[in-house]
């Protein structure tokens, strides 16, 4: 949603810094720096995946497949981080949970983007 909202700069910094936070807050600081990078990056692929697809494809189609392309990316991020933690096979089994993740993550994102659409707020 940052990625789709906010300037490259301040989308990776809201989605970074608000989802380190999140994990610092809940008790996962070891994963706050990588969840930092990981999410600020998802945020300038959906930025730039829109930028460059928004005017060919249309609003909708453009988000969907950034978000797509953002959250592959994340869940290559956590499976290459737990992978240096833990080993690549214990990663392994987090892919499906963090794949519900991207999947809730896109729609969640859709349907927000188009309330501020409407509010004409961004």
């Amino acid at each position: 949603l940052s990625g789709w909202l906010l300037t490259p700069a301040y989308g990776f910094l809201a989605a970074g810094i608000g989802s380190a936070l999140a994990d610092v807050l809940v008790g996962y600081l070891a994963y706050a720096p990588a969840t930092f990078l990981i999410k600020g990056v998802m945020a300038l692929i959906a930025y730039c995946s829109f930028k460059g697809m928004g005017k060919g494809l249309g609003g909708t189609p453009a988000r969907i497949i950034g978000g797509a392309l953002a959250e592959i990316a994340m869940i290559l991020g956590y499976f290459v981080f737990e992978g240096c933690l833990y080993g690549f096979l214990p990663s392994a089994l987090n892919i499906p949970a963090n794949g519900v993740q991207g999947i809730a993550g896109l729609i969640l994102g859709l349907l927000l983007v188009k309330v501020f659409d409407k509010t004409k707020m961004f």
